[in-house]
């Protein structure tokens, strides 16, 4: 064996080597947990008797979905799991710090990252159940 095919066989292996780390490193969720995010979108999506509260504004639904889909995609390869999305991405503000509110019909306020908690459980729940 010459020394180049060797130093060629060194180099591919270690292209290949930090290749996979590289692409494990922003791997981002699994498409289970993709599809647990998705069915969190989705239920905030439909609940019209429902506020976000983010930085002392009140935002509908569809504009807390599109807000929220924005900072998976900016934020995404961080994110393993639906919990990791609650936690890291819908529960405060990553300017500010401030956290988000979820705002019922009622009037009553809740801790988005609480609420999202148990809306995830119930939506885990429903689908086992299917």
């Amino acid at each position: 064996m010459s020394l180049l095919t060797g130093r060629r066989g060194v180099c591919c292996l270690l292209g290949a080597l930090i290749s996979g780390l590289a692409g494990a490193a922003q791997a981002g969720p699994s498409a289970a947990e993709m599809a647990r995010i998705e069915r969190l979108l989705a239920m905030i999506g439909s609940r019209r008797d429902m506020r976000l509260v983010r930085n002392g504004q009140e935002h509908d639904t569809d504009t807390a979905v599109s807000f929220l889909r924005g900072k998976l995609k900016h934020y995404g390869d961080d994110i393993k799991t639906a919990e990791d999305f609650i936690e890291r991405l819908a529960s405060r503000s990553s300017t500010t710090g401030q956290l988000y509110w979820v705002r019922l019909a009622d009037g009553r306020q809740i801790p988005a990252g609480d609420f999202l908690r148990i809306e995830l459980a119930r939506l885990d729940k429903a689908a086992a159940s299917r």
